[in-house]
């Protein structure tokens, strides 16, 4: 399931009756990858604060809802809307390191991903991340790990 606003991606300007769009580059497009049976809303105020400082456009990945998404979530989304920032939300079941995978092949132009934990891309995440990153990925954390 894929749920996408009706929300443009550039600017239009109007000089001396010509028209110009240019597409809105100042920000990066990011991919938040989650646990949909972990969500807490720490975790959802880390990513809308990350996204805030970085994003233009991000795509929101949610694996194994147990349950259509929360009033977590939902609070998430109406962060992201009234910051401006264009979303696209997209459920799958299975691994996250394998969804994640998937993902990166359906949509193209994702230049940050950030997961709860890089063990939370499953059991071969060390390999997951190191070939994310070497693919031009940058890999960041919601989690600090050094804090836990």
């Amino acid at each position: 399931m894929t749920i996408e606003p009706n929300h443009q991606d550039t600017q239009t300007t109007t000089d001396n009756n010509a028209t110009a769009t240019t597409t809105n580059t100042a920000r990066q497009r990011s991919l938040i990858a989650l646990d949909g049976s972990k969500l807490n809303p720490t975790l959802l105020n880390a990513a809308l604060e990350q996204c805030a400082k970085l994003a233009s456009r991000v795509d929101i990945l949610l694996i194994n809802s147990s349950k259509a998404p929360t009033y977590v979530l939902h609070k998430l989304l109406i962060g992201l809307e009234r910051q401006g920032i264009d979303y696209r939300l997209t459920s799958g079941n299975g691994t996250l390191g394998d969804e994640l995978t998937s993902h990166l092949r359906r949509f193209l132009g994702i230049s940050l991903i950030m997961v709860t934990t890089l063990p939370a891309l499953g059991v071969d995440w060390r390999a997951k991340a190191s070939n994310l990153r070497e693919q031009g990925y940058r890999l960041t954390t919601l989690i600090d790990q050094s804090n836990p």
